[in-house]
């Protein structure tokens, strides 16, 4: 709940910033002294010099866009997969801890608990961290499997099927967990918001000379400026706030979306 309220507040800092850098730069050159100053020392700026640097910022917000897409299909596409091969793995080894009976109870056991807490404090909400008690039950059935006094020592094939699994869940984990660390590189945003900035103020000189068609011109453009920001930083919370897992992933496992200890 915390992370959706800070995530809720940089959406409305990030679409309220250009609002009032575009206020203040109207109160600066239009009702201050500096207004005459400006206004002599700006009248040969011609319109098309605010358009170069409008083009430039629309390219950044582009291409801004297109990577925070581009990582938060990646992203979805590799949490997908490693949960999958990690509900595969634990599958596997229920699958042989059955077959053994009464031999592999003990392992089963694990396994289930296993699932039960990872279904229940990682992906049920999804969290960015791994759980205390998910990391203690698998490590508590990767030693139970390891161990030389396992239940499955006798049965060499079976021990190993079961270490092989084992391997799986950890690297699936680790995948799990790499995936949601994949954020935009900040150099980018600085970019884009200085961009919309300095278009603001190419704009303000543009049109120093009339303070209803600066007025006119540059709020609309801050209106742009500022749906642009908000919309990318929208899409850009989704990369730290991945979507609910189906709660049937482990179902085959756990017995059901029951999610007891």
């Amino acid at each position: 709940m915390q992370s959706v309220i800070q995530g809720l507040w940089l959406v409305v800092f990030l679409g309220a910033l250009p609002i009032v850098f575009a206020i203040l730069l109207q109160f600066v050159t239009q009702h201050t002294r500096l207004h005459d100053r400006l206004a002599a020392a700006l009248a040969s700026v011609v319109a098309p010099y605010f358009v170069s640097l409008a083009v430039l910022f629309a390219l950044f917000a582009a291409f801004l866009g297109n990577d925070i897409w581009g990582r938060l299909q990646s992203q979805l596409q590799r949490l997908e997969g490693s949960i999958q091969r990690e509900a595969s793995a634990i599958r596997l080894m229920n699958a042989l801890a059955t077959a053994e009976g009464a031999g592999g109870e003990t392992v089963g056991d694990r396994v289930k608990r296993y699932a039960r807490i990872t279904l229940a404090e990682e992906l049920l909400p999804f969290r960015r961290v791994q759980s205390t008690r998910a990391r203690d039950a698998f490590q508590d059935l990767a030693r139970s499997v390891a161990s030389g006094n396992s239940a499955f020592a006798a049965r060499r094939t079976v021990q190993a099927a079961m270490l092989t699994a084992v391997g799986r869940i950890e690297q699936a984990r680790s995948e799990r967990f790499y995936a949601t660390g994949a954020h935009n590189h900040p150099i980018i945003w600085i970019a884009v918001i200085a961009l919309g900035a300095l278009s603001q103020i190419a704009m303000v000189m543009v049109h120093i000379s009339s303070r209803s068609s600066q007025a006119a011109a540059l709020g609309l453009f801050t209106i742009g400026f500022s749906l642009t920001l908000i919309i990318l930083t929208v899409s850009d919370q989704q990369l730290s706030h991945p979507p609910t897992i189906a709660p049937d992933v482990f179902a085959p496992v756990v017995g059901g979306t029951s999610l007891g200890p």
